[in-house]
């Protein structure tokens, strides 16, 4: 086991001033140069870069609720020089080297002061090499070097200090039949949390090969295998994890003929892990579509999911039969089943959907409509020996002023873990996000200023007590109907859906989700703006509501003179069953004027406001910034300000700063 420790503060003097100031001699002249043959030692092809100055002073004024007051001011002053190169050695052919660094020496007085709901990374170091080695042959290689010493400051968070080294190499070999590819890479990183100082630290060799093969347009077929080793310390709670995973995965695409066109895609991938968490992981996807006679097509799939963490084993089953019909080009029409078997050492689960549905496009005068409806029935049964379900990687996407529910009841909130999409960052509560309880459901939610952003995609895992054994069936109802005017100068739309459940056996406690919503929407349009209103009716025996949401927006550009962006948006959203109102506005304007054509200002603006429980904030936001360009010369001036008050809090925020920089 290797040891970590925070102090680790390895400076790239030791090993990239070297290789730099080596390049610099052999860039600064062509060695034995070419005359009329293309073989000469060292061919420089660029070199190019800027130097340049720049200063910040930032000034926050916070008060809380309490009476607390603090005021810190920050002064920052850096140069900066950057540097980019590209040159051969005997042949363009033969080897090319690479190389881009970015130095920023220079003084600050910093409070880890950063604008309010946003984060900052400051680029202190960082250098970046790159080798290659036959780059037309068929046989080719590559090597190399990354280092980064980086800072990021956020809002709402700890600061942080980034020391991150990437070093590897790889091989490619292409030939008439195959193509084939072997990697290395490894990554040394390590984060120190300034404000607290905790670290975390990680080290990861990864090999990596992949194998494609193809045969005209119809076969194509690619084998990779992964292996990695690699170690995570965590220091605020000594956790040490270390792991060594092994992935193989085989995608395989197959066109033919018989006597219409069939395509026939697969997936298998198949991963092992051992360490702190063993796993075991197989998925095979298997899809095929194909257009029929008669205006007819058809797709059919089936997936298996097998996974087995510690203790914990689940196998899951699903297939797809979809055949769509097309009458002209204004009736379409489908019939879908779905059936998904899912099975755990204690429980076992199987539901059965079938949906039947139109959608119908007509041009009429002046217009166009749109009518569609979609009827499902949804069967669901399910079998238990224990009263406690666990739930891996439920997806969800949070975005500010949208309910978002866990899919199950009766969680035990202690065991709800949320990472990102790639299941790599545990997010933590309180910080990224906040839980809120609505009878035996949970709403997730983002936190202004956290990891999580707008419309950001999160996966949850948590357990939760079930019923023994129940089914039921579940009808379903959506339906769309809209109208355009006038080159869709007026767009009104009116959807719904309805959701109710029959034939009930032993779910008498199982808490079921019923749902009647209504949407109406209308919208104007013309010449760059477009405004309208939305109304959303959404009944639910868990958490019912209704909201109603104002929009505006408006773009203009007057060539080569000035672009004016205008967005507006108010939201008022009622929680029935607690009687409580949360309203969301926002407002940004945007103005860009073209002084000259290497000169221009701009001109940037926002309010934010949202009032609720636990919600409230009001955040005004404003930016100015002057760019000038004379020649090589680069001049850049800004100032940003900032007035927010949430929750209980008040912060008042100053940013100025200057840049001048000179190409070469």
């Amino acid at each position: 086991m290797w040891k970590v420790t925070p102090k680790y503060r390895k400076s790239i003097f030791q090993f990239s001033t070297i290789i730099l100031f080596i390049l610099l001699i052999f860039a600064g002249s062509e060695i034995f140069p070419r005359g009329k043959t293309k073989f000469s030692f060292w061919n420089l092809n660029y070199m190019r870069g800027f130097i340049g100055l720049e200063s910040n002073y930032y000034h926050q004024n916070t008060l809380l609720k309490t009476g607390f007051r603090e005021v810190q001011n920050s002064s920052q002053f850096n140069g900066s020089f950057s540097l980019d190169t590209k040159s051969n050695i005997l042949h363009p052919n033969f080897l090319e080297i690479e190389l881009n660094a970015l130095f920023r020496p220079g003084t600050r007085n910093d409070n880890f002061i950063v604008a309010p709901d946003q984060a900052a990374v400051t680029t202190a170091e960082r250098i970046a090499l790159r080798t290659n080695l036959f780059n037309t042959k068929p046989l080719s290689g590559s090597f190399f070097y990354n280092y980064d010493h980086s800072f990021v400051r956020r809002d709402f968070a700890t600061n942080i200090e980034n020391f991150r080294k990437n070093i590897g190499a790889y091989v490619n070999f292409r030939s008439y039949f195959a193509k084939m590819n072997f990697n290395y890479n490894f990554d040394d990183w390590l984060q120190n949390e300034l404000d607290l100082n905790r670290f975390y630290a990680s080290k990861i060799h990864n090999f990596e090969t992949s194998i494609s093969q193809s045969f005209s347009r119809s076969y194509d077929n690619k084998l990779t295998l992964n292996y990695a080793d690699y170690s995570r310390v965590y220091s605020y709670n000594n956790l040490i994890i270390a792991n060594k995973t092994f992935d193989a995965n085989l995608n395989t695409k197959f066109l033919f003929n018989i006597p219409t066109p069939v395509r026939y895609y697969s997936f298998i991938s198949y991963n092992n892990q051992v360490g702190y968490d063993d796993r075991n992981k197989m998925n095979i996807q298997q899809s095929l579509n194909s257009q029929l006679p008669y205006n007819l097509s058809v797709n059919a799939s089936y997936s298996y999911n097998y996974l087995k963490v510690n203790l914990f084993t689940s196998n899951v089953n699903s297939a797809n039969f979809t055949l769509n019909h097309q009458l002209f080009s204004s009736l379409s029409s489908f019939i879908n089943y779905e059936y998904t078997n899912y099975k755990q050492d204690l429980f076992s689960e199987s539901t059965k959907r079938f949906q039947v549905g139109f959608s119908y496009s007509k041009i009429i005068p002046g217009g166009n409509v749109n009518l569609s409806y979609t009827y499902g029935g949804y069967n669901k049964s399910s079998e238990s020996l224990t009263s406690v379900n666990s739930i891996f990687g439920e997806g969800h996407k949070l975005t500010d002023g949208n309910i978002e529910l866990l899919n199950n009841p009766n969680i035990f909130e202690n065991t709800i873990v949320v990472t990102d999409i790639e299941n790599v960052v545990v997010y933590q509560e309180g910080f990224d996000y906040q839980i809120i309880e609505y009878g035996e459901f949970f709403e997730i939610r983002r936190l202004l200023g956290g990891q999580i952003s707008n419309d950001g995609f999160v996966l949850v895992n948590y357990d939760y007590s079930a019923n023994n054994s129940y089914k039921y069936n579940s009808p379903t109802h959506n339906y769309f109907a809209g109208i355009n005017l006038f080159d869709n100068f007026i767009q009104l739309s009116y959807s719904g859906s309805e959701v109710t459940y029959n034939n009930l056996e032993n779910a008498k406690y199982l808490l079921l989700k019923l749902v009647s919503q209504r949407i109406l929407s209308l919208k104007f349009n013309y010449s760059g703006f477009s405004t309208g209103i939305e109304f959303n009716s959404f009944e639910s025996n868990i958490v019912p509501y209704e909201f109603v949401n104002y929009f505006g927006q408006y773009d203009y550009l007057q060539k080569n003179f000035a672009l004016f962006s205008f967005r507006a948006n108010y939201k008022r959203l009622l929680l029935i069953d607690q009687n409580q109102r949360q309203i969301f506005m926002t407002v940004v304007g945007r103005l860009m004027f073209f002084l000259s054509k290497k000169t221009k200002l701009l001109l940037e603006s926002s309010y934010q406001f949202q009032e609720g429980v636990g919600i409230d904030l009001n955040l005004l936001k404003f930016k100015t910034e002057y760019q000038a360009n004379f020649r090589a010369l680069k001049i850049l001036v800004g100032v940003e300000l900032y007035d927010r008050n949430y929750i209980q809090e008040d912060r008042k925020y100053l940013n100025g700063y200057i840049t001048i920089q000179r190409s070469f």
